[in-house]
């Protein structure tokens, strides 16, 4: 087994969520929109973009995830709604369960944040469900997304952002 295997193998932590909130919601009124006669909830994509801050001073792991669905329509994309969240995890003796190599990196495992990120996805998608009240949008739902697929789409782009 090399290092980084065992390495993750033996990472044993506890954490918990201390903050989980909404920072922007935003909906447009289809109604006034040009294609509302050929609207389908099945033409609805989404964009989810994931920003990992990390406050080692506090041992804090925030991950904000931005979540905009469009209408598409051949090649045009419109905006109809979208969510911007953040939940903050604690991590306890942060610097000893990730150690540093220089002040500003951290080396932090996919299975972790895979597993934040989940939380943080699943959180989003309840936010969704209450914020959706709008007739067309009520129904259109955040899937189910496997949260290693995000962070190794995003390892490949180094935005961390993908379009399904």
């Amino acid at each position: 087994m090399n290092k980084e295997k065992q390495e993750l193998k033996e990472l044993n932590f506890k954490y918990r969520l201390i903050e989980a909130k909404r920072i922007n919601y935003f909906e447009k009124d289809i109604d006034e929109s040009i294609f509302r006669s050929k609207f389908n909830k099945r033409s609805v994509a989404f964009k989810l973009n994931l920003q990992l801050k990390i406050d080692d001073s506090y041992g804090t792991i925030e991950l904000i995830l931005e979540v905009k669905f469009y209408y598409k329509s051949n090649n045009h994309r419109e905006e109809l709604f979208g969510i911007r969240t953040s939940h903050k995890f604690k991590i306890k003796n942060f610097k000893e369960v990730f150690p540093s190599k220089n002040k500003k990196k951290y080396i932090i495992p996919d299975k972790v944040t895979a597993t934040f990120l989940g939380i943080a996805i699943s959180g989003t998608r309840g936010m969704l469900v209450i914020l959706n009240t709008n007739k067309y949008y009520k129904d259109i739902l955040l899937p189910l997304i496997n949260p290693l697929d995000i962070i190794k789409k995003g390892e490949k782009s180094k935005s961390k952002s993908s379009i399904l």
